[in-house]
């Protein structure tokens, strides 16, 4: 099932605070990524819940952080990194990359997740 869905307009309102912080700090951090930044500010993920939703099943723990990892996933590809690993690697170094994503380093996915998201995408339904 899938778990609490963070709305967009409180990722952005986390996204602008988080950046205006680091830029006090490191300037330099915050250009390197605003790309990236403006970009993940207008990805709206909102819509997509609803689609997520049905992959999962009725029971069993909630899916967390759903959101964050599909923006995670399109983030990645932005990137153009190829490896979950690489890309989970740059995540835990990197804290404009947590921050796009929408997540702190100790609540980062693991490489699976990537991965479980791409299979249920492909496998048929089953209902319970």
């Amino acid at each position: 099932m899938l778990g609490h869905w963070r709305p967009h307009s409180e990722y952005q309102a986390q996204l602008v605070v988080g950046a205006a912080s680091i830029y006090g700090n490191d300037p330099e951090a915050i250009e390197r990524h605003a790309d990236g930044l403006a970009k993940a500010y207008i990805l709206d993920l909102d819509p997509v819940m609803g689609l997520l939703a049905e992959l999962y099943p009725q029971i069993g723990a909630p899916a967390r952080d759903q959101p964050e990892l599909v923006r995670s996933i399109i983030m990645m590809s932005e990137y153009r990194v190829e490896s979950v690993q690489e890309w989970h690697k740059m995540l835990l170094k990197d804290p404009v990359l947590r921050l796009i994503v929408g997540l702190p380093k100790e609540k980062l996915h693991g490489a699976g997740s990537y991965y479980a998201i791409a299979f249920n995408n492909h496998k048929e339904k089953t209902r319970f």
